[in-house]
């Protein structure tokens, strides 16, 4: 996280790493939805993922960054309940 507490890359990655090795989640892509607003060399993807009974939400100028998005809110929901093992700095 950084000093403002957004997630950072690193961060994303390493609840990402565990979370896979740990749950293997499969979410199915008709929990999936997508759509798109302005003009189409400026568009904005919105998608939205249907995930344990929440919604979540994410937009980008590609799709798949917003399904990034929206996974990462679901990731980091998960994380609430299947918290990462602490574990010692690395020198």
């Amino acid at each position: 996280m950084s000093a403002n507490g957004t997630p950072t890359l690193h961060g994303f990655q390493q609840l990402h790493n565990h979370f896979i090795k740990v749950k293997e989640p499969q979410i199915p892509e008709e929990d999936w939805t997508y759509k798109t607003t302005g003009r189409c060399h400026e568009a904005v993807w919105h998608a939205t993922v249907k995930f344990q009974g929440q919604i979540f939400t994410g937009t980008g100028s590609k799709k798949q960054t917003a399904k990034d998005e929206a996974a990462l809110g679901a990731l980091v929901e998960v994380m609430k309940v299947f918290p990462l093992p602490m574990s010692e700095p690395h020198y």
